[in-house]
């Protein structure tokens, strides 16, 4: 019985951060009333829903910088980000967060991209990276370990024809400052 409560309360948590397409309510009749009330449908569009910053999130014209942020409001912007990428293109962003790197063999290439958990532990925002041509491959540190980076947003297309966005000339960055090491 207790296997079978935890499992609920997993899947519970779990499904909590699922993304769920939303939809306008059906209208319905108010109390009281003969006429229906109705309801404008949601945005299609991101841009147009407000920004809310959390504590510790710097944005500038130039800059994005999550480094001070909790880990919500840090997610929370990398989330933003991922819905609209093109108000964030050009750039620089500053981040903490789990280093992951994979090399494929097929096109001799390595992947690297920081990872931000949300506080609770159970949703995630993954940001890949391109390291600038003269930042040395092994400054970064082992896949699972905490990585600070910067580097400017652009919009790329995958190898599959799908449209993203990445950092590009990324090198490791100080935690404290506002400036990447050089």
């Amino acid at each position: 019985m207790k296997k079978a409560l935890l499992l609920l309360l997993c899947a519970l948590l779990l499904a909590g951060c699922a993304q769920k397409k939303r939809s306008a309510p059906t209208p319905t009749d108010a109390p009281g009333t003969a006429e229906p009330t109705t309801f404008a449908p949601l945005p299609d569009d991101a841009s147009v829903l407000p920004r809310r910053r959390g504590e510790g999130v710097v944005e500038t014209d130039t800059t994005l910088d999550l480094r001070k942020a909790d880990k919500t409001a840090a997610y929370a912007a990398l989330f933003a980000l991922a819905l609209a990428p093109g108000d964030y293109c050009g750039k620089t962003v500053f981040l903490t967060g789990t280093y992951s790197s994979f090399y494929d063999e097929s096109i001799d290439h390595t992947y690297r991209a920081v990872t931000l958990f949300d506080e609770a532990g159970c949703c995630a925002q993954t940001l890949y990276f391109v390291p600038a041509p003269d930042v040395d491959p092994s400054v970064f540190p082992e896949n699972g370990e905490e990585v600070t980076v910067s580097g400017v947003l652009e919009p790329y297309t995958m190898g599959d024809g799908t449209d993203s966005y990445r950092l590009t000339d990324a090198r490791p960055a100080d935690r404290e400052s506002r400036t990447p090491e050089q």
